[in-house]
């Protein structure tokens, strides 16, 4: 089967065809004349061309290539999956392991298939729609570290997404090692069968005693570096070490991250939580704080009454703009909430609604919880917007 038809133009697919051009008794090949197509983990199930031959991610593409028998280089490998955090997981292991920090983080996989000189160890971030064209795929060590409502318009339902996550361990192996999460119930029974050795944890465990790098936030956090940490002596690398490499780490943009200090209130841009979980667990990091947060992006579809209690509980007030407002403002409307709500049109008009309403030592938290593709190209985008008003504000060159 080495006739690859590669289904998606985007990052994944170019370095597919990249790869496929420099390993030897493989051919990109039309998918009509192909015995395995690769797809780009942007294109659902749904919108694949009809064809009889097997279609597979670029994740157990190169997983595939990586253990094929003249395979020149075959790593270790970490996957980790969740629904949030792990991007902050992945990039905390990479930056105390030196290693690179590969696919959903922005590298994919298969770029590093037969490299003369990739380390031992590779840490993979895998989304569910990595994940549902994965059928052989390994990781030595697999991690989930959470799971909650997301993703409902590719995968129709709870079960189907947390089904799509446990994919990350259904290969494994009595010598591999499987960290799970035991709040997730829906799939419990799934890592309680595991062939690996499993390493079970929950939010609800005591991490007070974790300390966290001096850019990060968060109880949330305090779970994350625990997670990074048992994972970096698992691959060997020396508790002191691990413990002076996360000294260094500057946490990620987007994600809690401080912004500036204007008028006595603190900014923060967590553009990244693009749920409401993650929009949650932002907001519980301020319990010191009175906290003004923004919302906005495409709605999902997603239930709002929790997040909608959730905040009236512990913020001092909400704005929200974008696709996501019209339902945010019916739901707010029904429970009757007792926080103010303002809704406005722009990103801009969000911060001078925030602003108006916070006092000295509040805490403006832009986390959407909705993912950005109504009035930003992506997070990125929407988090580089933020900072670029708070920055005006913070030089008063522009009016919020």
């Amino acid at each position: 089967m080495n006739r690859i038809a590669v289904l998606g133009e985007g990052v994944t697919g170019k370095a597919v065809r990249e790869t496929l051009a420099r390993v030897d008794g493989y051919e990109l090949v039309a998918l009509d004349q192909a015995d395995l197509a690769v797809a780009s983990p942007g294109i659902p199930p749904k919108d694949y061309p009809e064809t009889t031959i097997p279609i597979i991610s670029e994740i157990e593409f190169a997983y595939r290539l990586m253990h094929r028998p003249d395979s020149s280089y075959r790593p270790k490998l970490v996957g980790i999956t969740g629904t949030n955090g792990k991007s902050t997981v992945t990039a905390l292991l990479a930056h105390m392991m030196d290693i690179p920090a590969l696919g959903n983080f922005g590298t994919p996989l298969v770029t590093l298939v037969d490299s003369p000189t990739a380390p031992e160890w590779l840490v993979v971030e895998l989304s569910s729609y990595q994940l549902e064209r994965c059928f052989d795929f390994r990781p030595d060590i697999a991690v989930i570290l959470n799971l909650a409502p997301d993703h409902f318009s590719r995968h129709d339902s709870m079960l189907g997404y947390a089904t799509e996550k446990a994919k990350i361990f259904q290969s494994q192996l009595a010598e591999d090692v499987l960290f799970f999460n035991r709040d997730i119930t829906l799939i419990r029974p799934l890592a309680d069968e595991s062939k690996g050795q499993v390493v079970f944890f929950s939010d609800q465990d005591d991490f007070s005693s974790i300390d966290l790098p001096a850019k990060m936030v968060g109880g949330h956090n305090r779970v994350n570096v625990w997670i990074a940490t048992q994972l970096s002596e698992r691959m060997g690398l020396p508790t002191a070490t691990a413990q002076s490499k996360l000294k260094t780490f500057r946490g990620l943009p987007h994600r809690i991250e401080w912004v500036a200090s204007v008028g006595g209130r603190s900014f923060f841009n967590d553009s990244k939580s693009t749920n409401p979980d993650a929009t949650e667990k932002a907001v519980s990091s301020f319990e010191e704080n009175q906290v003004h947060v923004i919302i906005c992006g495409v709605d999902k579809g997603l239930d709002l009454v929790g997040l909608v209690d959730y905040l009236n509980d512990r913020v001092v007030s909400v704005t929200v703009f974008g696709d996501i407002a019209g339902r945010f403002m019916t739901t707010v409307k029904s429970q009757n909430v007792s926080v103010p709500v303002t809704e406005v049109l722009h990103l801009r008009d969000a911060l001078k609604a925030a602003y108006s309403a916070s006092s000295t030592g509040d805490v403006i938290l832009f986390s959407p919880a909705c993912s950005s593709f109504d009035q930003f190209a992506n997070f990125e985008s929407r988090g580089d917007q933020f900072r670029a008003v708070v920055r005006d504000l913070e030089s008063s060159e522009v009016s919020v």
